[in-house]
């Protein structure tokens, strides 16, 4: 499956070690579409089909742990890798605590850290999403208890059924 990744990036050289790291796969999972500007990033993200952003902090229109918290915001369903320098790892830590998946730092950026890390958040976000449908087919199931309980065998054959009464 092919997934597009949104990089929002301020530094033309970064985002070409990241494009290139990412293009060098020959059978890529990944689209890297690249913006320099958070505004930007916001645009394109609204527009859905991201599976994950690479977002660095600090870019010319937006800087700090305000850049993650305004793209948290605008995507709260799309799964953030902050990306940081050496003397920003305590506020791509920040990002983490306040929801970004994880962190990495540009200095160690590579081939096999970049797409072990979007496997990584692409698959934590799909996990999440299915316990997030069986928590509410669970919540349905219990908010139906009240009604009736039927239990059946494996044939589907009706075992036991009981009707709850409510008390006002």
């Amino acid at each position: 499956m092919i997934h597009n990744v949104l990089l929002i990036e301020g530094d033309p050289a970064v985002a070409g070690v990241i494009q290139e790291a990412l293009a060098d796969l020959s059978d890529s999972p990944f689209i890297v579409e690249w913006v320099k500007r958070l505004s930007d990033g916001l645009e394109r993200v609204s527009g859905g089909g991201i599976a994950a952003v690479l977002l660095d902090l600090f870019l010319p229109d937006s800087q700090g742990i305000n850049t993650f918290s305004t793209l948290s915001l605008a995507a709260p369903g799309v799964p953030v890798l902050v990306l940081g320098g050496l003397s920003d790892e305590n506020i791509a830590q920040e990002a983490v605590k306040r929801g970004a998946q994880d962190y990495l730092l540009k200095i160690r950026l590579d081939r096999y850290s970049l797409t072990r890390a979007l496997h990584s958040v692409i698959a934590r976000k799909v996990v999440e999403d299915a316990l997030f449908l069986e928590k509410e087919r669970a919540e349905v199931t219990l908010n139906s208890i009240g009604d009736a309980v039927i239990s059946t065998d494996i044939s589907g054959n009706i075992l036991i059924k009981s009707e709850v009464s409510r008390h006002k």
